[in-house]
């Protein structure tokens, strides 16, 4: 029961946390040609990441084939990033990956189903094999 409410009690804190939060135009461009004046008018996901590694973490967003870097998580922190809404538009093919600096193992999460609005919680364990990935439906 206790397990429960908290879950709940997180779940409207990481809500309220997002609200007012949206994407600049600055901050929905690619190095792509083909992208790089594309704007999109949908929400962006937020994303919070947990690194339990003690190693330095890149996060990525991959979809549509492309991988794109969200920024990096330092060993045992946490990490805020928003996905713009225009990568995961039309999108069933999001996956998050974790590259530890330094190895050469990485890891990636299964296909997340996410809608504009929704927020990720992406955490990365020290045996990366046994990271998870929470998706918190948005209003």
């Amino acid at each position: 029961m206790a397990v429960k409410m908290i879950r709940t009690l997180l779940a409207l804190a990481l809500a309220a946390a997002v609200i007012g939060v949206g994407t600049s135009p600055a901050s929905a461009r690619t190095s792509d040609t083909s992208e790089r004046n594309a704007v999109s008018p949908a929400p962006s996901v937020t994303l919070y990441v947990r690194n339990n590694n003690w190693m330095d973490v890149n996060v990525y967003a991959f979809s549509g084939g492309k991988r794109r870097r969200l920024g990096m998580v330092a060993g045992n922190s946490s990490g805020k990033f928003v996905i713009p809404g225009w990568i995961i538009e039309g999108s069933r093919d999001l996956r998050l990956i974790a590259d530890p600096i330094g190895s050469r193992r990485g890891v990636a999460t299964h296909p997340v189903l996410v809608r504009p609005g929704d927020i990720i919680e992406y955490r990365v364990e020290y045996n990366l094999g046994l990271s998870s990935v929470m998706v918190i439906p948005g209003s």
